[in-house]
């Protein structure tokens, strides 16, 4: 153990950048974004007027906002359901000793070096004009949906893209956890008699726990916060069907100027999210295996 005569000043001189930065660009726009929460400033006047939890009061009947954060809450399930499951099922057949298995890595992890604004461009020109053209060339009815335009399957066109993009770097945490399992305890299993199927429940999962709480925390935060592909694919249409709660923090603070209501909306959204992401750690800790 450090004794406290160790923590002189040449220990704070080496802190102090990062803890300068910490501060700079995480606890003085924590703390303003809740006083700002608390005013009726329009973003653009010097004046801030203190209305106190008006602003909070205000969410509770705002329509919009608890319609945008449904849909927030189906994409983000939807998202880490099919991403994780997709990213796994990537993982366990590139961890075999199947030829080019290398090249398949750098080629399904590909997608995810681009902007989610550029990955939002070329699924809405794919799942638009391209799509309805091959309708009419192959008479093949699936491709004349209107994936953009229905609004009951425009949020799932989205989540297509978002699992596309985003698969690639969950697979490579999925690779590193499978690779870190013992080969010897599936030796062990396979002298046993257990085949693969065994094997994959009583050995994988288990030991694979802790990436996958990694990999659940990391989708859902990024889920619960979806914006750019949102924006960028439907801007939140067919009406409101994807407008995501994001993006109605976005319409709300800079275009309608109500930067103090938009603020407090942020302020609800990071406390469900903090809340949701220490449930998570919480109940999936538990079930982690040590080895």
């Amino acid at each position: 153990m450090i004794s406290p005569k160790k923590y002189n000043i040449e220990y704070f001189l080496f802190i102090l950048p990062a803890f300068s930065l910490f501060t700079l660009f995480f606890i003085i726009p924590f703390f303003s974004g809740i006083y700002y929460s608390l005013t009726s400033w329009n973003g653009i006047s010097p004046k801030k007027p203190f209305v106190g939890l008006r602003n909070y009061s205000m969410l509770l009947g705002d329509r919009a906002f608890w319609a945008s954060f449904r849909n927030t809450l189906v994409f983000t399930i939807a998202h880490v359901a099919i991403v994780n499951i997709t990213a796994l099922v990537m993982a366990f057949v590139l961890v075999k000793n199947i030829p080019l298995r290398k090249l398949f890595r750098c080629f399904f992890f590909l997608p995810n070096v681009f902007s989610l604004i550029i990955v939002g461009q070329i699924w809405s020109f794919l799942l638009g004009p391209v799509s309805y053209e091959l309708g009419n060339l192959t008479n093949f009815s699936p491709l004349k949906i209107g994936w953009l335009s229905d609004p009951n399957i425009a949020i799932f066109s989205v989540v297509l893209a978002s699992v596309w993009q985003a698969a690639g770097w969950y697979m490579l945490l999925f690779v590193a956890g499978l690779e870190a399992i013992p080969r010897d305890l599936y030796e062990a299993a396979t002298i046993d008699g257990a085949g693969e199927t065994n094997q994959f429940f009583s050995i994988t999962i288990p030991l694979l726990v802790s990436t996958l709480v990694i990999c659940l925390f990391l989708s859902t935060i990024n889920s619960l916060r979806v914006f750019d592909i949102v924006y960028s694919m439907t801007g939140g249409g067919p009406g409101r069907a994807t407008e995501t709660a994001i993006l109605n923090i976005y319409d709300t603070t800079f275009n309608s100027f109500f930067y103090g209501y938009g603020t407090a909306k942020a302020v609800f959204l990071l406390v469900v999210i903090i809340l949701i992401s220490f449930m998570q750690i919480f109940f999936l800790q538990k079930r982690e295996v040590k080895f």
